[in-house]
């Protein structure tokens, strides 16, 4: 086997053997659905399970050499729901392939003490995961997690009676519950269905 021909440029060797692609494929930034600013604590983004980014000190996951097409991208954090986007890399432009991706809070969240949040447990024998929550007349939803937790939170609301929709296999529960401005309320324990 012959040896590689090296290039010497400045203090840098380069072997013609070596390929360096740096041309930028895609480019994620995550937000905190709360905040609206980069996520708390660490994520873990990872396109088609096996690719993992470089993270720059902007807080940009920047992915190289992807072929143009459709890729899954999947965000994962602790304090966050899993989150997974299909993202057409053809269609982005080129000089600027941003993609933002929001991350909803997860019950575990650590929300400040003056957030206006409600907090609840839905189960029928067992604790519930993946069950909807909708707060009707508000943009407010989420989902339970594998304990069955769930937490909403609102902005801009001082006091209002709010009914909550619970969601699961074609299966819908509604509870009423009143919410006030800087206060946890209890939706307490949910039976479904």
């Amino acid at each position: 086997m012959p040896k590689p021909t090296p290039y010497v440029m400045d203090i840098h060797t380069v072997y013609s053997e070596e390929v360096i692609d740096t041309r930028l494929s895609l480019a994620i930034l995550l937000i905190d659905e709360f905040t609206g600013q980069q996520p708390r604590g660490n994520a873990d983004v990872i396109v088609e399970k096996d690719i993992h980014p470089t993270r720059n000190l902007s807080g940009y996951y920047l992915f190289s050499a992807l072929s143009a097409g459709n890729h899954e991208v999947s965000a994962e954090s602790s304090l966050y729901f899993s989150r997974k986007e299909m993202i057409d890399t053809s269609v982005l432009d080129p000089k600027n392939p941003v993609v933002q991706i929001t991350l909803m809070p997860n019950p575990s969240y650590p929300f400040p003490d003056n957030a206006t949040l409600i907090r609840g447990l839905v189960r029928d024998t067992a604790p519930i995961a993946s069950a909807e929550i909708r707060a009707t007349g508000q943009t407010a939803h989420s989902f339970t997690d594998a304990k069955g937790e769930f937490v909403l939170f609102f902005k801009g609301i001082k006091k209002d009676d709010i009914a909550l929709e619970i969601t699961k296999n074609g299966n819908t529960e509604v509870r009423m519950i009143t919410i006030m401005e800087g206060r946890t309320s209890s939706a307490g324990v949910i039976q479904f269905p």
